[in-house]
């Protein structure tokens, strides 16, 4: 729906996996009311490396992520920071394909 086209490879592609993290941990009594809250979104794929071929690894391919104490975060707030880092996630892809 956003336009993004998948290329298919010669070979079978490695699998890869999108994650989206909004985790809110209390901080008890050494910060009463406030929370730590952290929003990331990865990309995490199979990769080759460069300096030995025969080796692959999986790794963070692209990565949003912060952290912050807060008062208690609302559901509206965490569903508008999934949005806010799908959009993101979405455009870079977006314009890293339309790059030669």
């Amino acid at each position: 729906a956003a336009g993004l086209s998948a290329s298919a490879p010669s070979e079978a592609p490695a699998p890869l996996t999108l994650s989206i993290e909004l985790v809110q941990q209390s901080l008890y009594d050494r910060c009463p009311g406030f929370v730590l809250y952290e929003a990331g979104l990865f990309l995490v794929e199979e990769v080759q490396i460069r300096r030995n071929p025969s080796s692959v690894i999986w790794s963070d391919t692209w990565t949003r992520e912060q952290a912050r104490v807060v008062p208690p975060v609302t559901r509206a707030q965490l569903e508008a920071d999934q949005d806010a880092l799908v959009k993101q996630f979405i455009r870079s892809v977006w314009t890293s394909q339309k790059q030669p």
